[in-house]
Parts: structure tokens; C-alpha cells; sequence
């Protein structure tokens, strides 16, 4: 079901055999690197994140956008946001790496930072690096990505039984 913020596909409902399929795909095992009972600082969540990443295990998470996104020196890259710049919305991506040495800067104020997620969008490959882009540690570190949360193991049918293709 591909991402699209277009009417009339935006408020499309999916069709029963979605839902039946969906139903076919269990998450079995999951956790929290960021639980709410626990307070975890900061560098913990991420030093967690980066743990798992390590072992190839993703980790999902909610940000905050801000009205700098997109306006970075590198394809892909989500500036650190500028002094007084307010969140406008709030997207869902998915952690798949990281670089300790990646440098992003911010074009509309020169704020820059080192160190960052990289990250895979839900719209699609015409965004970033062809759908990958990166997300400074600074976002973590100031909590402004945070709700991390990493499966452990699934369930699924073979959707080629079907008749459909896998990505």
C-alpha cells in the first residue's frame, strides 16, 4: 500500500483482501528502547538503538518536522533544526544504519551536526537517496525522535502463493 499525501488515494480504505492479508503478517516478539516507566536518558535510547542496528535488527520511531526539512547540504540529510524554529507535523521513519562521521548542515541557519541515523521513508524512493536519507543524533539526544521500538521476530504467509510479487 504506497504512501501518498494526494487526494483521492490519501483517504482510500483499503480493501478487504489488504485487511485479510495483513492479518497474515504477526509480530511476535517487540520492545521499547525508550519506555515511558523507565525514563531512559537520551544517550541510552540511542547507544540502544545503535546496538541492535549492529546486529541488523531496525528500529521504528516518531520525529518532529520542521520548516528547515529538506533544506540540507547533503541528498537525503534532515537538517538539525535552526534556533526557534517550531515542530509543524510529525512523520514515522524506520532506523537501518548509522554513521559516527556523517556531517549534515543546516542551509537555512549553518547549524551543523555530526553523527546520524540512516533512515528509510515511507515515501517512497523519489524522496532522499532513493528513499534513504539521515537523521542527526542530535534529533535523539534533544528529543526530538523518540518512541523507538525494534521487532524481534515475526510471522508471515508467502505472499508469492498469492500471485504477489515482493519488492
Amino acid at each position: 500500500w504506497p504512501y501518498t499525501d494526494k487526494k483521492p488515494d490519501f483517504d482510500e480504505e483499503p480493501t478487504s483482501f489488504v485487511y485479510a492479508l495483513a492479518e497474515s503478517y504477526k509480530t511476535v516478539r517487540y520492545f521499547s528502547h525508550d519506555p515511558l516507566s523507565q525514563n531512559r536518558a537520551p544517550r541510552q535510547v540511542l547507544a540502544s538503538v545503535k546496538r541492535y542496528l549492529i546486529l541488523s535488527i531496525p528500529s521504528m520511531f516518531g520525529f518532529y518536522g520542521f520548516p528547515s526539512f529538506g533544506r540540507s547540504d547533503i541528498k537525503g540529510g534532515i537538517p538539525y533544526p535552526c534556533q526557534g524554529e517550531q515542530a509543524q507535523w510529525g512523520h514515522a521513519l524506520v532506523a537501518v544504519g548509522y554513521d559516527d562521521n556523517i556531517k549534515i548542515k543546516n542551509l537555512s541557519c549553518n547549524k551543523k551536526t555530526t553523527g546520524a541515523l540512516l533512515i528509510r521513508n515511507s515515501w517512497g524512493i523519489g524522496w532522499g537517496d532513493k528513499g534513504y536519507g539521515w537523521l542527526p543524533y542530535d534529533y535523539v539526544l534533544n528529543r526530538l525522535a523518540l518512541d523507538f521500538w525494534s521487532l524481534l521476530s515475526m510471522e508471515w504467509v508467502d505472499t508469492g502463493k498469492f500471485g504477489l510479487k515482493a519488492d
